[in-house]
């Protein structure tokens, strides 16, 4: 069984999203991910985002490509790029949450503790933390 390549990014919102923009930008995620067979999640909170990719690599890589240069945006840190055994967010082209301060800053943590784990190395409970937090 192929492993699935994994991104995983904190960024700042230039400006506070508003909902109407952040819907947007989630539909907009969820029929491009549909597409390139791409699952994973998106957290916002007070104008951060951290955002976990999912998929093939080339097709994760392409994606990222587009983010990256996505206006709305700055200060884009990738704290993990590598594969996983399985997909942890089969269901979702891209879940999306808002976030209260306390979970995000418990995201944050989690993504935090990431940059010390080599690419080889075992992110499985990092990622389940992520999938499991609360909804």
């Amino acid at each position: 069984m192929a492993e699935i390549y994994h991104l995983i990014y904190t960024s700042d919102a230039v400006r506070e999203l508003s909902n109407g923009e952040l819907h947007e930008l989630v539909e907009g995620a969820r029929e491009n991910n549909q597409i390139t067979g791409i699952t994973g999640l998106l957290l916002y909170q007070d104008g951060g985002f951290i955002q976990i990719l999912e998929g093939e690599k080339v097709e994760v890589e392409g994606i990222f490509d587009l983010i990256r240069s996505d206006p709305r945006h700055t200060n884009i840190r990738v704290v993990y790029r590598g594969f996983h055994p399985t997909r942890e967010f089969n269901k979702w082209s891209m879940g999306f949450r808002l976030e209260d301060e306390s979970a995000f800053d418990r995201a944050m943590g989690i993504c935090d503790s990431l940059q010390f784990i080599e690419p080889e190395g075992d992110v499985s409970g990092a990622l389940r933390q992520l999938a499991r937090m609360p909804r």
